[in-house]
């Protein structure tokens, strides 16, 4: 029964567009073929469960204005982005910052690292502040063109100290958070099916008791 509650739950919390129907479940998280950011259509490149260790932490989903299978692909792909994080498990700000500063390290380079030194220290301060983030929670990480960075909670604007956590309007940055997931953590597999290369990790028989959306 808690899982079953666990699936309404970010069902309802992915909060899909008129036209976006759910394509399966990944660890038992729905999971939307398509999504409207900004105006844009963007649809699913893969989704993915994430493990740390020996236990799992989110499911992960990456959604393009059209489909990528390399890492260089997705980085570079036109228009709006959508990295989408359902939490398996809840997970204290502080070590969302700490995993957050160890992922960038490793997969920036050297002279990335330095010319993003400021967006770094501001995002590492904004996840240390948030004091918990709780299984079930959708987290949208979104990149829109002259815009910039953009995350919400549960479909709410982040929110830190009572203020709405600014754009960070700088595509290296999204780049290198993109490929946080396709080259830092998580399993080979787990990066083949974000990469769309693979969909092993998508339960696509439960798209069948999850019908389309309407408006």
């Amino acid at each position: 029964m808690k899982s079953i509650t666990l699936v309404a739950a970010a069902a309802l919390l992915c909060a899909p567009c008129a036209w976006s129907a759910v394509i399966g479940d990944v660890d038992g998280i729905p999971v939307e073929d398509s999504y409207s950011v900004d105006g844009a259509k963007l649809v699913l490149n893969g989704a993915g469960v994430r493990k740390r260790s020996y236990f799992k932490t989110d499911v992960s989903a990456i959604y393009l204005t059209e489909p990528r299978n390399t890492p260089e692909g997705i980085e570079s792909a036109p228009g709006a982005k959508r990295l989408q994080l359902v939490l398996v498990k809840d997970i204290p700000g502080s070590t969302i910052s700490r995993y957050f500063i160890a992922d960038f390290q490793a997969v920036a380079t050297e002279a990335e690292f330095k010319q993003l030194i400021n967006e770094i220290g501001l995002l590492g301060e904004i996840y240390s502040k948030i004091r918990q983030v709780n299984k079930g929670d959708v987290i949208n990480i979104d990149w829109t063109p002259g815009k910039g960075v953009h995350s919400t909670i549960n479909g709410k604007p982040l929110m830190v100290s009572g203020n709405v956590t600014p754009y960070l309007n700088n595509e290296l940055l999204y780049r290198v958070m993109l490929r946080m997931y396709i080259k830092a953590s998580g399993s080979a597999e787990m990066r083949d099916n974000l990469l769309g290369r693979s969909r092993s990790m998508l339960n696509t028989a439960s798209a069948a008791v999850n019908p389309p959306r309407t408006p």
